[in-house]
Parts: C-alpha cells; structure tokens; sequence
C-alpha cells in the first residue's frame, strides 16, 4: 500500500525539507563560539563550588571524577585555547578540581584496586571498576590538547593520576563482547603508551583492539544498536584517530569507525530522530535516550546539531577529524530497508528489523543482559509528524515497545541502586525471550523463569506492550478481543496475543481471557527529560497505552513449593505494522485491519516449556519452535553479521583492514583437514588466527603449542555424517586459566559460514603435564566443510593437538 498522493503528503514534505536545510554545514567556528558562551560560564559556576582553598577537598556530594570534575576541567582547558584573548577563562580555578579528583583515585600500590577511581565521592571504596575508563576518557583529551596551558601544579596531579591509572587499565581486562568498555580500555591504553613512552602498553592495546576486531568479524556488534553506550564508543574511537601515532593502528580505528558508522546509518530512524529497532542497553524506554545519539549522528549529518546542548560532549564533536563516507551515510536514505545483525555467537543471538519511512520494526532473537535486563527485544518505532527537525524545540515523541515488568514499572522509571557500585537502575525481569521475523510480521515469545520471580524487589509478573497514544481526532485505537491496533495518520501498528499463562501454569480459555488480559488507553505518563546532561529541558508527554498480560492475576503471593511444580508463565505476541496508509481513508484502514485479523495462526502448541507459533505472515509464515535442547525459527537467519536486504555490510568493511582481507582470503584459499571416521589428528599451530595470540603473561609455563589468547580456526572436511568426539593435548596452569570456548559452523555455498550454532565451554582442569581432554559434548557433523574455532573463555590455556573421530575411546 502507498501513500495517498495529494495534501496529506505536503506537510512531511516540509518537514523533511527543514529538516535537510538544518542538517546543512554549519562554519564550525560559529558553532564552537555559540557552545562556548554557554558552557564555559555553567563550567566556572560549577568550579566556584570548589574554590575555597577550606576545605582541603568537598566533604559531601555524590559527584564523579569523570562526569562531573574532568568534564568541567576539559570545558574550561579547550576554552583557554580556543577563546580569543580577553574571553579566556583563568586555568588556575582547575587547580581544586584536580586534587578533588585525584582524591578519588586509589593510591595505595598494594590495593587490587590501584590505580581506579571511586565511581561517586560518598563511596568509600573503588566500587565499579569500569570507573578507570570512563575518568581516563577524560583525562587523556585533557592531556593531549590543553596540558602546556594547565597550571604547573595541575599539570604534576595529571600526570600522577594517569601514570596510577595505567596499571588500573592493564587489570581492565574484559571480553571483548563488553563492547563499550573494551574499546574505550583498548584505545586508553595505546594512547598512555605515547604518553609514557612505554611500548608493552601499546602492544597490550593493539591486541586487545584485535580481539574486538575478530568478535566483530565473527559475530557482530554485542552490545548492539545502545543509544546510550555508541556515543562512547564514538567518541573514543575518534581520539584514538586524532593522536594515535601508529598508522597500523590508526587506519584500523577509521575502518572500526566505518563499521560502527554503517550500523548507525542502517539503524537511525531519521523521522524520529532516534535508533530504531531493539536494542541491548537502553536506560529511556519510552523515548530511545534520542538526544545522546543525536549529537552523534549530526557529526554524520544526519540530524541536526541541538545549538542549546553545553555538556562536554559536545565539544568531542567539535573534535573530529573523522566523518562517515557519503557511501555510508547514503544507506540511510533507503527505504524500505530490512536490516539483519548478529550480537553474540549462540544461534538467537540476533535482531532484525524492518523500517519504512514512517514506521519500523524491531525483534530480537534472545534477551541481552542478566541479572538485570534493560533491553529492548521488540519495539515500533513511528515518525514524529510534528517533527520541524530542530533539535533545540523538537518535542520527542513515545516509541512502542516490549517490557518485562516485576515492580509495575511499565516505563523503567522506578531507579534501584545495583551492585557494588549501586549505579541507579530499573529493575526489569530477567526473562526468556525468543524472536522471528519476516518483513512486517514479527513473532515474540516471553518465559519467566520461577527463581527470577522470587527476586525480592519483584512485586508481580507482567507482560506489557507500550504503544504511543494517537493523537486525538486524527488517529484511533481498536481492541478486537486479543488484538489491538492503533492507526496513525500514514502507518498502523498491530499485535495479536497468541498465548498467556499465568505463574501457576494455568492457561485461561478464551472467553476468560480478560482476567489476565487488559488495556488500559488512560494518559498515563509525563515526563521530563533534559538533554545529555544540560539544563534545557524537554517535554515529552506524549500519551502512552498498555496492553497488558498479568501473569499473577490471582494470588499476589504464590508459595514458591507450587510454582516449582509448574510450567513458566509467558506470553506469545504477533506484531505487524502497516506503512504508507492514508488511515482517513476508512476502506484503506478496514482492508488492513480485516486482513491482519483474519490472517491465520497455523500452529499453537504449548507442552510445559516448550512451544511451537507458527503464523501468517503477509509475506509467509513467521514462526518459533523452542524445545529443551534447540530453538528454530522461520524463515532461516541469514550467515551475515550487519546485512542490508540480504546483503552482508560488516565483513567487507572489516576486510579493507589489511590483516582481516588476508584471514579472509586464507579461509577460502585454505585446504581442509580430511576427517576420517576412525579418528584423524591435526596440529593446533596450522590453525587462521587474526592476529599472533602467542603473547603470554609472566609466570606462565613455558611450552610448544598455541596459546588461545584469541580466536583460532580449522577447517576440517566431513566425507561421513555422524556423531564425533573432539580431543584436544593441552596445559594449563591454575584454575584462572583452563577453559576454551569452542563453535562449529558449517560453510554454505556461497563460502561463508552458517554462524547459526551452540558455543560450548570446553573445561580442562589444571594440567601442568601434556593431556588430552574431551569437549564435554559430542559434534553431530553433516557432510561438508565445517570451520571449528577455539575462543580464550579464560587467558593462556595453550593446546598442541587436535583430534577428532567417531569412535568413543581416548586417543593415542
């Protein structure tokens, strides 16, 4: 269906048109003068807190070393050396702030925690040890562009906070799925070898920079499409372009910024000015955190600059040398357009989505995060009509989403302090998500696991469905039993419950649905956000309905002896959404309508926890078939790890770095191991490896073999399908350093691999003697080509033989 020609088109014609003309190139000196007169006067407002020379550091306040004291340190540093003479703001007032901030850090050498900062200054201890990156994201913009013009004393607590914090950083070691952090620790630590001179520290980055680089080449972006974490992302990238020395290593960051630039082209949803689609880590549910991302994206031009915004990071942009390609930031102009991304390597580990230009869709394939979820697995997203494309007054509009709700908290507003660091948050289920799309259909499954009911901050079990309110007079909202649909004035959007169980186990019939089933169309929500840490507020109400399945409708406390004994409560969903509809054109609207009601369910099968929905989709079935031990969907996902109507975008933009173009060519080139039944053995050092893993840490054995400190493959041929058994001679050293993570993906027709499969953890015990161990699960191999790949679950494990065969005895 298309758009009806005529007057209903000429106000988004407009408002695109605007929007375009405020995208155009502003003189950057401009916009860096209006920023100035308004940071610099909040940052020396702020500074006069501390000026006092009594006493000697804050004695209350719950403030950062990072957000709060540096900010406002680099605010004031790049104005002294951007102002004209006469407008230059005295560096001297930054002398408190950085004793303020060094009082935070961690000084005692025998501390595990040396080097670190605490996260707030009321905490009495280093809490979160993620605080070193984010305090050395500032320090290091802080060091390279404004450190000749600091005062001398702040010069000397600069240099002695971050000569501390590199040994905070070298301890920062965490997998390279954390995507934020491992980038932003990656880039820190190249940049501090320049620094001090020290090349094991730019060794140590280049490879852990390599190890994200292979987990993006293998499966994608782990903390996928967050509009919260990509602007860190972002911006470390861009300092790492800006002063990293090596140009291995610099032409590696700008192919990482064209990767991370794509999947944000295919994701920004521009007539909502917001990422469209689900997303790993979100802390706006209703509105998508739009502002944080917005000022990203307006570095690429596509959105306009908020000229009101005075946080710091701002002037990052301000900063850049890099810009995204015409080539990428084109992709964002196409509509329609289904994008498909993989985030992790088990086989659900997915999302898709399919947007218009004015609405999409989102699902993904498996919850991200635990114990404490604050994704996003399915969401519709619908263009802001009233969009004039100026950030500065633009009124952001409510999104449509999915949230598992424990506290009544359908927006994730209510904050609780989690874990050591007590970082506020909303409390979401920890739940069972299983997803399916296809084009304009998608199918989501939710099951809620008892143990995470008997968390004691949960208060009751709901499944709600959030939509955006249309807007009175021009828009309406129908319930036809199990469904709703709500009509905007050119899309619609429409969900049909399949299935609902409450926590007894107890699945109502039909005709009693409504006692778990409810909607509630009342305005149900206002809300202020203000923008990326500045004072200038926006108003976002705008009205919200739920449709809500309450799965403890009865019994407010259920002993836990009964629910033990039943089968999880859940909840089956069916999303479709509709583009291009002129909804004042009734016939056009009732054709939508009838034809998504009537549309079939071809399976409902429900047997304790497993479960098989298969439906109509308008372009074929969508369906979910979950049992104990595997899950299928259809249609099949596709083997790509950023892909754009069935073309993969994120390996060729990987492989213009030099070393993954000839990993590439090496896997195509490569000759397989011939796999008899009887058993076949290969060594390990013929593995592809991206780069040399061989890099060990002191006291660590000494030994011939291959030290997994990163992504190695095989390619082994199967002439006979059947059940296999996978032997590796290895040596460990403790406890700290014996286990791989070991995959098998079939190779396709086309040369790639089916990364549709299970990742196991392949535990080997402490073996200071060469032995052979068993991956704890047999390989049920078809005929064909099969790439095996061994993963670091855990440093320094070394392996020296590998083999494989049919038979259940030991090797030889």
């Amino acid at each position: 269906m298309h758009e009806k020609k005529g007057a209903c088109r000429l106000p988004r014609l407009l408002s695109m048109l605007t929007l375009v003309l405020l995208v155009l190139p502003v003189a950057a000196e401009d916009r860096l003068a209006e920023y100035y007169s308004r940071s610099v006067p909040a940052a020396e407002k702020y500074i006069s807190r501390f000026s006092s020379e009594a006493p000697a550091v804050m004695p209350e306040g719950n403030f950062t070393a990072g957000s709060n004291i540096l900010d406002n340190i680099a605010l004031i540093a790049s104005a002294r050396a951007d102002l004209p003479e006469g407008k230059r703001p005295d560096l001297h007032q930054t002398v408190k702030l950085f004793r303020i901030a060094e009082a935070m850090q961690d000084k005692n050498p025998k501390s595990p925690s040396f080097g670190n900062f605490r996260w707030y200054w009321n905490n009495q201890t280093v809490t979160d040890l993620n605080a070193v990156v984010f305090v050395t994201e500032r320090m290091l913009p802080v060091y390279y562009e404004s450190f000749d013009l600091l005062p001398a004393e702040s010069q000397t607590v600069l240099k002695r906070m971050m000569e501390r914090s590199v040994t905070a950083c070298l301890a920062r070691k965490v997998p390279p799925d954390y995507t934020n952090i491992a980038v932003m620790n990656a880039v820190h630590l190249i940049l501090l070898g320049q620094i001090f001179d020290r090349t094991e520290l730019c060794t140590e980055g280049r490879q852990r920079l390599w190890n994200i680089t292979a987990c993006l080449l293998d499966h994608g972006i782990a903390e996928y499409n967050s509009p919260h974490y990509y602007p860190n992302i972002i911006d470390t990238l861009q300092l790492g372009f800006r002063y990293i020395n090596n140009a291995e290593m610099k032409q590696m960051i700008e192919v990482l910024l064209d990767y991370f630039w794509t999947d944000l082209s295919l994701h920004w949803f521009r007539p909502g000015l917001r990422l469209a689609g689900s997303q790993s880590r979100s802390y706006d549910y209703l509105t998508g955190a739009p502002m944080n991302a917005a000022r990203i994206m307006a570095d690429g031009g596509l959105a306009p600059y908020n000229d009101k915004m005075r946080h710091y990071a701002v002037l990052r942009s301000f900063r850049a040398l890099y810009h995204p390609p015409e080539t990428v930031t084109a992709l964002n102009g196409q509509y329609p357009r289904y994008v498909f991304r993989r985030w992790g390597k088990e086989p659900q580990q997915w999302a898709s989505m399919m947007m218009f230009h004015d609405i999409a869709l989102g699902i993904a394939g498996a919850q991200y995060g635990s114990p404490y979820p604050h994704c996003l697995p399915l969401t519709v997203d619908i263009s802001d009509d009233s969009d004039s494309g100026d950030l500065t007054t633009h009124q952001y509009q409510a999104r449509c989403y999915f949230i598992a709700d424990g506290r009544g908290d359908p927006f994730a507003e209510k904050r609780s302090p989690v874990g050591r660091a007590e970082h506020p948050k909303a409390l979401n289920l920890d739940a069972l998500w299983f997803g399916s799309q296809r084009t304009v259909d998608a199918v989501g499954v939710v099951l809620y696991p008892q143990k995470n009911i008997h968390d004691p901050a949960v208060t009751n079990v709901m499944s709600h469905f959030v939509f955006r309110k249309p807007e009175s007079g021009r828009c309406e909202v129908r319930l036809h039993e199990a469904a709703v649909i709500a009509c905007y004035p050119h899309s619609i959007a429409g969900i049909r419950v399949l299935w609902m169980r409450d926590i007894e186990g107890q699945t109502p019939a039909a005709a009693d649905s409504k006692r778990m089933l409810s909607l509630n169309t009342e305005d149900l929500f206002h809300h202020q956000t203000e923008s990326n840490g500045d004072s200038n507020h926006h108003d976002s109400r705008r009205g919200v309905f739920l449709l809500t399945v309450n799965h403890n409708p009865w019994h407010p406390a259920v002993r836990k002896e009964r629910m033990e004994k039943t089968a999880m409560a859940g909840a089956a969903f069916w999303i479709r959404i509709g583009s291009g509809i002129d909804t004042g054109d009734a016939a056009k609207t009732e054709d939508w309508i009838s034809k998504f009601i009537g549309a079939k369910v071809v399976r409902s099968q429900i047997s304790g926890n497993s479960f098989d929905f298969a439906v109509e989709g308008r372009d074929g079935i969508v369906s979910v078939r979950h049992t104990d031990t595997e899950t299928v969907i259809e249609p099949e996902l596709p083997a790509g790890i950023l892909m754009l109507n069935g073309k993969d975008l994120g390996r060729p933009v990987l492989e213009k770095i030099p070393a993954v173009k000839t990993f590439s060519e090496a896997f195509r080139c490569a000759k397989p191991v011939v796999i008899v039944p009887s058993g076949t053995y290969w060594e390990a050092a013929s593995g592809i490896m991206l780069f040399d893993p061989l890099t060990a840490g002191s006291g660590q054995p000494s030994a011939a073999g291959v030290r997994v400190n990163a992504d190695i493959s095989y390619l082994v041929q199967i002439d006979a399908a059947g059940e296999y058994f996978l032997w590796g001679r290895v040596l460990t050293q403790d406890g700290s350093h014996d286990s791989f993570r070991f995959a098998a993906d079939k190779r396709l027709p086309d040369g790639s691999f089916d990364c549709r499969r299970a990742v196991t953890d392949w535990a080997l015990g402490t073996r200071r003697q060469w032995t052979w161990v068993k991956l704890p699960v047999p390989l049920r191999l078809e005929k064909g080509v099969w790439r095996f790949t061994l993963s670091p679950r855990e440093p320094d494990g070394i392996i020296d033989r590998l083999y494989l065969t049919t038979a259940k005895g030991n090797p030889l």
